[in-house]
């Protein structure tokens, strides 16, 4: 048992530290989900392939690193001496190991099974309304929504009307859609029998992170508005962890989503990162399913090259927004409906100072003929050009490559004018969105993110 789970460790440890150097910043996330679930499956699996079936001669002690000659000992021998012939078949378990891993194995499963028979208990109690791809369940949970296997949990207002709050609802959706539950699922039955394994942890938070990075990419690409999707989650960061075995609009890894929205990876580094993680997912059975799996006194691999966890993004250091912003204002979010306190970010305390956040300015992009020309149904499109009204936008002198920069917003039904429009499209020509680039340098938005608590305090 302990080569096994050294052998798995080891499995583990190696798909985990490629996938933070080569995957995790490219923006490649279907292939990600893949490499993340297929290399859970192979770590698992790989050091339970019998030795033989890779060689044409059995493994003794002679093509292991075992320090006793001309001995045979079973695989799974958890010390360097023969073994003793005496003892009982199932002694591979080191004194003192079984009853903390039955307990915790035990802890963890009742855990599991509790969150799975609340979460449906509430899917079936709760009125339920069918939406495309998935169910929209009416809940009074504070931290909503989330979204568990196909249902969507939503407060009274979305589940009357799911046009409301459209980026969060699609937000959602996505999980539902794509099945992102089934991979938590996964997971966490990995857990309750590797609760001990960190690694099996980082993976956790990997796939999690993952699935915001999906569901990121298919609300930009349906609303086309990555800045204004960025202030609306950093308006809800205060809003309460997610529950367990729950994909739900969290706000803890905030940075690096907003870098991967405006993160492309060209199609040549696409097929490069495809093919490295296809070829690297291929050879692990050869090297943890061969005679590497006796090594169980002195692994190939040093341990002190592998105890230093992969390193997160960096962060802007705080002498730097010093430096850049001592001067500027700094939004702190209060409560939800108050007004918004703005202090210059040298007013703020050392600890205010590490949570303050720069949202960027809205990135450069025209559109095509086609979407340009369908912006002058004026029954559709309410269309502000350099910040002022155009109403008669059908006869305009303007072409799609005039534009440098626009973005495109639902107006809600309790908002709309008599025009009667549904959405509302800025556009920005080359010279303004170069005078508002100028003015974003100049008073950057920083805002002050709520603390581990939910307090912005």
């Amino acid at each position: 048992m302990t080569a096994y789970l050294f052998q798995s460790c080891l499995c583990l440890l190696m798909t985990y530290g490629l996938y933070k150097v080569w995957l995790e910043k490219e923006a490649v996330h279907r292939l990600k989900r893949f490499y993340l679930l297929a290399i859970l499956l192979v770590s698992v699996s790989a050091p339970l392939i019998p030795a033989n079936r890779w060689h044409s001669h059995p493994i003794d002690a002679a093509h292991s690193v075992l320090p006793v000659a001309h001995v045979k000992l079973p695989l799974v021998a958890p010390f360097a001496e023969p073994a003793d012939p005496a003892a009982p078949e199932n002694s591979s378990w080191p004194s003192g190991w079984l009853l903390p891993f039955l307990l915790g194995t035990g802890l963890f499963t009742l855990r599991f099974v509790r969150n799975m028979v609340f979460l449906l208990g509430q899917a079936r109690r709760q009125p339920r309304r069918q939406v495309p791809g998935a169910v929209l369940v009416h809940s009074t949970a504070p931290n909503l929504p989330f979204t568990f296997l196909h249902y969507v949990f939503v407060d009274k207002a979305a589940f009357s009307d799911p046009d409301i709050h459209n980026e969060l609802l699609t937000h959602e959706l996505v999980h539902a859609r794509q099945r992102h539950t089934l991979d938590i699922l996964l997971i966490e039955l990995l857990l309750c029998l590797g609760w001990f394994n960190p690694i099996l942890w980082q993976f956790k938070k990997a796939i999690q992170l993952n699935h915001e990075f999906l569901a990121d990419e298919t609300v930009n690409r349906k609303f086309q508005r990555i800045t204004d999707y960025q202030r609306l989650i950093l308006s809800r960061m205060q809003h309460p962890s997610p529950m367990p075995l729950t994909s739900a609009f969290t706000f803890q890894t905030t940075k690096q989503r907003f870098i991967m929205m405006t993160t492309h990876t060209p199609v040549f580094r696409k097929w490069l990162a495809g093919c490295t993680a296809i070829a690297f997912l291929l050879v692990l059975p050869l090297l943890f399913g061969t005679s590497t799996i006796a090594q169980t006194t002195q692994p190939s691999v040093s341990p002190t090259r592998n105890a230093k966890p992969p390193q997160a993004i960096p962060k802007t250091s705080d002498s730097d927004f010093e430096q850049r912003f001592a001067d500027k204002l700094v939004a702190i979010p209060i409560h939800p409906g108050k007004p918004i306190v703005r202090k210059t970010y040298a007013q703020l305390s050392p600890e205010e100072k590490k949570r303050v956040r720069l949202v960027p300015p809205q990135g450069p992009k025209t559109p095509t003929e086609a979407v340009f020309a369908s912006w002058k149904n004026p029954k559709k499109f309410g269309v502000w050009v350099d910040g002022k009204r155009t109403r008669n936008f059908a006869s305009t002198s303007l072409k799609a490559s005039d534009i440098a920069s626009y973005s495109r917003s639902y107006v809600h039904k309790n908002a709309r004018q008599p025009e009667g429009y549904l959405y509302q499209i800025d556009l920005m020509t080359h010279a303004y969105y170069q005078n508002y680039l100028k003015e974003s340098a100049e008073n950057p938005f920083l805002i002050l993110i709520a603390n581990e608590s939910g307090n912005t305090k």
